[in-house]
């Protein structure tokens, strides 16, 4: 050959070198990391098997969409891995810097987290108090809380960022500030459980008993009204919504709303075939409820009892089964066994199954124990009004409790609980001493009826 074919083709070789080490180059910049999905319902493995197989290697949302499927779902190394790719094709915004540096806190890597988080604040993003917020958070992570201290008040338009502050003031000497921040926040959620707890804490270490004993009690009627959870955790239950089993749930919902019980029941069925969750079981069992389906429902109860046992909530369902095919004897038995066990004190469950009863004795003619069953039912019903602080409201349900179900030691104690907090100190001796009458063991009503003669 001539000299001028051999450069020619030394020249295509090189290019083809050229292109083919670019290629790999490429390649092994935007290969996506392996993944092990093993843990995670089938579902999940296929929604996400699906995604990457969507995979657009050249496309930045792609590569964040994917970062965000695999930190919801615990692959950090992987969602950190995307992160990176994402990065190489453009410069993040500011919000995907707040996920990335969410992701790094996660996985323990706290340097480089604070890093990403703080081009939130740098480009005064909105979410940038919420980047102080787990900023304060990793340096309490770190044992840092004078760094801590200072990222928290930065942030102290965050709730759960006031109270992370008044729970390290009490524990760094300032206790008074520590108390100003609280009561703050009880403006704004006076039924904060984590509040009055972290109150009757710091009171104490004031020596001040009295006070620290009324939010101790105030605990006992408080709900969790002060969410715990970060923005970051929101996009994690988007996520969730869209992937796997909660997907399926999600959808079930949304057919159900739209009257089409049948379709909501089918993926029910899939989605607990995917991955058994007890809440999503007994909403299988009121979607047959609902279809008309009480035979379906009840098989669907018995699978319950089977698997994690009976409850009041199981068991009030399988009695609205059975009182749909004409069982109302067995429907009675088995209202009667779920009065053994408690639900949430948030939910009314227990006063559903009361009512049930009642009705159920009311049909048969049974007065008697159709009153009992009243007198059980405004108890329940005072009892979730006492949790919720309504006091005075619960007083009236508590008293029509006492007459219908005058041997109930638990009625006449919280009536007395309710008459002492209204000022009515004489009604509430009188209830503790009734209340002991039935039950002299009951250790709450010795002490309280104590207090009261002192």
């Amino acid at each position: 050959m001539t000299r001028f074919q051999w450069i020619l083709i030394a020249l295509i070789l090189t290019e083809t070198t050229a292109v083919l080490l670019g290629w790999v180059g490429l390649d092994q910049r935007q290969r996506l990391p392996a993944t092990r999905l093993n843990v995670l319902d089938p579902t999940a493995v296929e929604d996400i098997r699906r995604l990457e197989s969507e995979h657009r290697p050249n496309h930045r949302k792609d590569w964040l969409d994917l970062a965000a499927v695999y930190r919801t779902f615990g692959l950090l190394p992987e969602a950190l891995f995307c992160y990176e790719q994402a990065e190489q094709i453009s410069p993040l915004r500011p919000k995907d810097h707040f996920a990335w540096g969410i992701c790094l806190s996660r996985f323990g890597e706290i340097a480089d987290a604070q890093d990403h988080l703080q081009q939130v604040i740098t480009a005064h993003h909105e979410w940038q108090e919420d980047a102080w917020l787990q900023i304060g958070l990793n340096y309490l992570r770190q044992e840092e809380p004078g760094q801590a201290e200072q990222a928290l008040r930065n942030a102290k338009q965050r709730p759960i960022a006031k109270l992370a502050l008044a729970r390290l003031l009490s524990r760094t000497g300032r206790e008074t500030e520590s108390l100003q921040l609280l009561d703050q926040l009880l403006e704004r959620y006076p039924n904060g459980l984590r509040i009055h707890q972290l109150k009757s804490w710091v009171h104490e270490m004031k020596g001040e008993t009295g006070k620290a004993e009324y939010h101790r009690e105030r605990v006992l009627r408080a709900a969790d009204s002060l969410a715990i959870h970060d923005r970051s955790r929101e996009h994690d239950d988007q996520w969730f919504q869209r992937i796997g089993n909660g997907r399926i749930f999600f959808e079930s919902l949304l057919v159900e709303e739209q009257g089409n019980l049948q379709k909501a029941i089918d993926l029910s069925l899939v989605g607990l075939k995917a991955a058994w969750q007890e809440d999503r079981a007994l909403r299988l069992i009121y979607l047959r409820l609902a279809n008309e389906e009480p035979a379906k429902a009840l098989l669907e109860c018995e699978k319950f009892f089977v698997r994690v046992g009976e409850s009041v909530e199981s068991l009030t369902l399988a009695g609205e089964a059975l009182t749909e095919m004409g069982r109302t004897e067995e429907a009675i038995d088995v209202w009667q066994r779920a009065t053994r066990y408690r639900s949430s004190r948030f939910v009314d469950t227990n006063m559903r199954v009361h009512e049930k009863l009642n009705m159920a004795y009311q049909a048969s003619g049974e007065k008697d124990k159709a009153s009992r069953q009243e007198g059980l039912m405004r108890l329940e019903k005072a009892s979730l009004m006492w949790n919720r602080n309504e006091v005075r409201k619960s007083l009236v349900e508590f008293e029509g409790a006492v007459e219908l179900v005058p041997d109930s030691a638990i009625a006449w104690f919280y009536l007395a609980e309710t008459r002492r907090l209204l000022g009515d100190g004489s009604g509430a001796r009188e209830a503790y001493q009734t209340c002991l009458q039935l039950n002299p063991q009951h250790g709450r009503a010795q002490r309280r009826l104590a207090r009261l003669g002192q």
